[in-house]
């Protein structure tokens, strides 16, 4: 039997009282002296046991008015002692009684579950919203960076009028209108945008040999416009903000984040993952179209000979080994026919020449 005084709370009066309190650790019985509502004697398990770091209060009502506050180490060991034998402690308590590095264990699990739902798991409800927002939408925002970057460029209008001439002679399996627009710029860039819009730089079309490069540089930006890679990106790079959008399906706010963000799309790079995607879906159109793949092969390793001068394409297009071996390693897999094209060959060497 273990002694020792409390302070007892009656909830009626401001001033507590000082009791005497035994506990039987073996049977759990509490005595108090003097009694409580008339009781001498209470189970511990007919008290809610409150942990409140260096004391412990035995509540005798469920609004916790009435309460008992025990200072005594002994008695808060014999307590804790009873309810580890009979498995009758809080999660909390549990958790106190584990000891440091259990708490050290349990702190990096936790930090580590933070990390990984930040990099991974936000990320990813972030890019599964796009399916929320209409195809509607992709137009606003294409049209919005094609205006705030195109603006700065000088158009090539008689090579663009060629180009789109020369992309209207393949089947792109589009949704939406694909429209390309040639700027006159040494960058050997190009990229695509959400509403359809291709820009091509004069830079990298000075670059290319023959029409299947040019193919298979169109095929493979169409194929981010309709993998809608672009808004996945964009809403990537902005899921932290709209994780709780999209957990509540709200599309407006979705959108109005998206939008306030759509200025730093053309400075995001493509995922390896949508690289890879594009690539393949590409490489289905030029085959379907009955072009060369190796067009595609071409114009990757051009691009890499180029990579000492950190060309634009590159930097947001990343191009590894992988991705052509990758390419080379479809071409033995599909079963397709190539037919040369003298109306794509006459359009690109006048694109060429002009």
């Amino acid at each position: 039997m273990i002694s020792s005084t409390a302070t007892f709370f009656d909830g009626k009066s401001s001033i507590p009282q000082t009791i005497l309190v035994e506990f039987d650790e073996r049977s759990g019985m509490i005595q108090l002296s003097p009694s409580i509502e008339g009781k001498t004697n209470y189970m511990l398990d007919e008290l809610t046991i409150e942990q409140k770091g260096d004391f412990i209060n035995l509540q005798f009502d469920q609004n916790g008015s009435i309460f008992l506050k025990i200072n005594s180490i002994e008695i808060r060991e014999g307590i804790n002692s009873y309810n580890i034998r009979h498995n009758k402690n809080t999660v909390y308590q549990k958790l106190i009684n584990v000891g440091f590095k259990i708490h050290i264990l349990i702190a990096v699990g936790i930090l580590g579950l933070i990390t990984l739902v930040y990099f991974f798991v936000i990320p990813w409800v972030g890019e599964k919203s796009v399916i929320l927002i209409p195809r509607s939408f992709d137009q606003e925002i294409g049209e919005q960076v094609y205006q705030n970057y195109v603006s700065f460029y000088t158009i090539d209008s008689i090579k663009t009028k060629k180009l789109n001439a020369f992309a209207s002679q393949l089947n792109l399996e589009n949704e939406i209108p694909i429209t390309i627009t040639v700027v006159d710029n040494s960058q050997i860039n190009a990229f695509a945008l959400p509403n359809g819009e291709i820009v091509i730089f004069t830079g990298i079309l000075d670059q290319m040999e023959n029409y299947e490069e040019l193919v298979g540089l169109i095929s493979h930006e169409v194929a981010h416009i309709n993998k809608r890679h672009s808004m996945k990106m964009l809403a990537r790079n902005v899921s932290g903000y709209i994780f709780i959008s999209a957990i509540l399906s709200d599309v407006n706010g979705i959108m109005a984040i998206i939008s306030d963000n759509a200025t730093n799309l053309q400075s995001l790079s493509y995922s390896r993952r949508f690289e890879r995607e594009a690539d393949s879906e590409g490489f289905r159109l030029m085959v379907s179209n009955h072009v060369n793949p190796d067009g595609m092969v071409w114009l990757f390793q051009r691009l890499q000979k180029e990579d000492q001068l950190v060309p634009e394409f590159i930097s947001t297009h990343p191009m590894t080994e992988k991705r052509i071996a990758e390419i080379k390693r479809m071409k033995g897999i599909y079963k397709y026919g190539i037919k040369e094209s003298s109306s794509l060959e006459n359009l690109f060497q006048q694109i060429k020449e002009y």
